[in-house]
């Protein structure tokens, strides 16, 4: 008998257990809102004039929207994780230190 895993660490999520649009927007907003990034908006605020400090933030949420929305589009058709996608994208060792990259972007 086949061991199932029930977290799809390694495999693509089936459509049947897949979370919906509103679940993952409540997800996604709260890591906007979290302690660090209001801290290193703080401090770059505290560094920089309104405008340059305006057109920065301008250009980082592009850069990230992009990126994001991009794998978030491949992640809804496919049912892979961000871990999954990066290493059939870099290999299995590219994927390790892009998701510690991505982890290490969140604190």
């Amino acid at each position: 008998m086949k061991k199932i895993d029930s977290e799809f660490a390694l495999q693509a999520v089936p459509q049947t257990h897949r979370n919906g649009f509103w679940k993952m927007l409540a997800v996604m907003l709260g890591l906007t809102f979290f302690s660090a990034s209001m801290w290193a908006g703080g401090s770059l605020g505290n560094g920089l004039t309104f405008i340059q400090f305006m057109g920065i933030m301008l250009v980082g949420n592009l850069i990230l929207g992009l990126y994001t929305g991009a794998l978030a589009y491949i992640a809804a058709k496919t049912g892979l994780s961000t871990h999954l996608l990066t290493r059939y994208t870099f290999g299995e060792q590219g994927s390790y230190l892009s998701s510690f990259l991505l982890g290490g972007s969140y604190q």
